[in-house]
């Protein structure tokens, strides 16, 4: 809590949720939420769950060609980096969930975070394909229209340097230290040895059966996601059309890049109540009650198995201890991209 970032995100939060209550009748969020049919919620935690399954099951193709991490373990640290990026703004638990697979798994903690930026690259192109394919039924808003330009490029520009670093793995390294070569050797040699993991994290891409379980398993969690959006649109009196669920989902994760706000909060409900408002025309009220269900139903699961996963694995707790004080990796495994004794 001495961290100006944490307030700065709480900030974030209060502002978005002003925003996105400043026109609301509380009074009528809370009969929507008191006539709401609830039996709905059940398969929607349950597709909740089963999406972020699918994301740690695409985490565990993207470290090809090892196949020896054990997907539970996966599960578990994802839910743990989940929990994080909810309590703290930045979206720290991607770096929190990278260190720790790394200590546990004895790998290159770069490697780590090299195949969490590949999973943020296919999410981005996940959600322009989503958007893209509901062109034709769906007015998408300007805004985000111009979001989605951007994330095109950023998210096709990305793949392609990924691809290349590689595929061009020496010649990519011989140009670095090309560049590198008026730096002291030891300082160097550090940045060489980091290029040589994260490229190390991009080696799903170039193989054509580990991109395809990669794009396989993104269309999985994202589809998933859109049916969890969809089931409880039947919750409350909005439309109930799986494009409407579809649209939602991707339009919030558009919403949901900047990632200032512990667990998005504030910013998620402003965007899925404009977008159910502006969009589909739907009652501010009723689409104000679908944000906060859903707000639950996407971030508390992963908070309480991330919890659980803690408290069963108490290396876990101790790993994130050493993280929060950057107790980082030994010199050797900085300078070479490997733990030392691998």
């Amino acid at each position: 809590m001495r961290n100006p970032r944490f307030w700065l995100g709480i900030l974030v939060s209060v502002v978005a949720l002003v925003l996105a209550f400043r026109e609301v009748d509380l009074s009528e969020v809370g009969q929507a939420l008191r006539d709401a049919e609830y039996g709905w919620l059940l398969p929607a935690l349950v597709l909740a769950v089963l999406s972020v399954l699918f994301r740690a099951v695409r985490w565990r193709v993207l470290f090809y060609p090892s196949t020896s991490i054990p997907l539970g373990r996966l599960f578990g640290i994802l839910n743990v980096g989940y929990l994080i990026s909810n309590l703290l703004p930045l979206r720290l638990g991607d770096f929190a969930r990278a260190y720790l697979v790394g200590q546990m798994e004895l790998i290159s903690k770069m490697r780590a975070l090299s195949t969490v930026a590949v999973e943020r690259v296919l999410d981005i192109l996940s959600v322009l394909v989503i958007t893209v394919l509901l062109l034709p039924f769906v007015p998408v808003p300007g805004w985000a229209a111009t979001s989605l330009w951007f994330a095109g490029v950023v998210g096709t520009a990305a793949i392609v340097v990924m691809v290349v670093t590689s595929v061009k793995r020496h010649h990519t390294l011989a140009l670095l230290e090309w560049a590198l070569r008026f730096l002291p050797r030891g300082v160097a040699a550090r940045i060489h040895g980091l290029a040589d993991s994260a490229i190390d994290g991009f080696s799903a891409i170039r193989s054509p059966s580990a991109a395809f379980q990669a794009v396989f398993w993104s269309a999985a969690t994202w589809f998933t996601g859109g049916l969890c959006m969809w089931v409880v649109l039947f919750s409350f009196d909005l439309p109930r059309s799986l494009t409407a669920g579809m649209f939602v989902l991707a339009i919030s994760a558009i919403g949901m890049v900047v990632p200032s706000s512990p667990g998005y909060v504030g910013v998620y409900h402003a965007v899925v109540i404009e977008t159910l408002v502006k969009v589909f025309g739907a009652d501010r009220a009723q689409a104000a009650s679908y944000a906060v269900v859903t707000h639950l139903i996407l971030f508390v699961p992963p908070v309480l198995l991330g919890m659980y996963y803690i408290w069963r694995e108490p290396y876990t707790w101790s790993g994130l201890l050493r993280w929060t004080r950057r107790e980082e990796a030994e010199p050797e495994e900085v300078a070479t991209g490997q733990p030392p004794g691998r």
